[in-house]
C-alpha cells in the first residue's frame, strides 16, 4: 500500500503453491489495497509461477513486483534449493532486483 501511495504500479506474485489458502489470502489483501495480483492454483512449481508473474508484470509495466514464496526452513535443503531457483529467475529477469 505504501509503495502504491508513491504513485508506483505494484503487483504481488504469490508463489506459495503448497497452501491454496495462502494464495487466496494474498489475493484478498492485494484487492483490499488496490494492487495487481498474480497467483497460480494449477501450477505446482513456484519457480514457474514466479517467472510467469514477472513476465506479466513487465507486460503490464509494473514498477514494483513483490514475490511472496512459501516459508522456508533452513534445515530443509530441498526447500532452500527451490528458493535459490526463484532468486535466479528473478535475477535473470531483472539484474537490479534485490536478492
Amino acid at each position: 500500500h505504501l509503495i502504491e501511495q508513491h504513485k508506483k504500479k505494484v503487483m504481488v506474485v504469490s508463489c506459495d503453491v503448497y497452501r491454496p489458502a495462502a494464495i487466496d489470502q494474498l489475493e484478498t489483501l492485494a484487492g483490499q489495497v488496490g494492487v495487481a495480483f498474480h497467483g497460480e492454483r494449477t501450477h505446482k512449481d513456484p519457480v514457474k509461477v514466479a517467472a510467469e508473474g514477472l513476465r506479466r508484470a513487465k507486460v503490464e509495466m509494473v514498477d514494483v513486483a513483490i514475490v511472496d514464496t512459501a516459508g522456508r526452513l533452513q534445515n530443509q535443503q530441498g526447500l532452500m534449493d527451490e528458493l535459490a531457483k526463484v532468486k535466479r529467475v528473478i535475477a535473470r529477469r531483472d539484474p537490479s532486483a534485490p536478492g
